[in-house]
């Protein structure tokens, strides 16, 4: 009896807890994976517009197979969303959480004060270069801005996402996108076009 007690309120708390992480970032329960690109460009609207110049391109996924996308999405969601800023004239590699302080880290990281403490450059920089082989593997260009590089941009932003992770989330995404000098933006969707798709 006192187990079966103690499971209910085990689950209730998990209940409770997911309900409460749901609220306080804004995530939905439930991932669309077929998306039109109007609706993706919806969603990151705010994104685009605020980078100045930057050649901008959306990626979403290239297979149609279920599995092989659930596999993706397993492979990528962790931690999202995923953000790097890369500095390609020092090759200085940076990744970013939404659930800190991300213009505070952008300043420190502009001025040259980040801190690296309790941070491994190296692992870093191997997650970064798994997820580019990853993502060259599995996604196709959905959206590209064609823009002219600036010739002095040299920040680099990297971003996996989805419009499942709701506009709390985004919002606190924004800064990352509003660097001045930024060359190149990546925006990685876990999503199917569904004007190619096989629905």
């Amino acid at each position: 009896m006192l187990r079966s007690i103690t499971a209910m309120f085990i689950a209730v708390i998990f209940y409770s807890c997911q309900s409460v992480f749901r609220l306080y970032t804004g995530v939905k329960n439930k991932i669309v994976i077929y998306q039109t690109n109007e609706e993706r460009q919806a969603y990151y609207a705010s994104f685009i517009s605020a980078v100045n110049e930057a050649n901008v391109k959306v990626y979403t996924l290239k297979d149609k197979e279920l599995d092989s996308i659930i596999g993706t999405i397993n492979t990528l969601a962790k931690n999202m969303p995923l953000m790097y800023l890369k500095n390609t004239e020092t090759q200085s590699l940076y990744r970013l959480s939404c659930y800190e302080d991300i213009t505070y880290d952008i300043e420190n990281i502009i001025n040259d004060k980040y801190s690296w403490d309790y941070l491994d450059k190296d692992s870093i920089s191997n997650q970064y270069l798994n997820q580019q082989k990853y993502i060259n593997k599995n996604f196709e260009v959905s959206f590209d801005n064609e823009s002219k590089q600036d010739s002095v941009a040299k920040w680099d932003v990297l971003y996996v996402g989805g419009s499942f992770l709701g506009k709390k989330l985004r919002k606190r995404s924004l800064p990352a996108f509003k660097i001045e000098g930024l060359r190149n933006v990546s925006i990685v969707d876990l999503s199917v076009n569904k004007n190619t798709s096989s629905e």
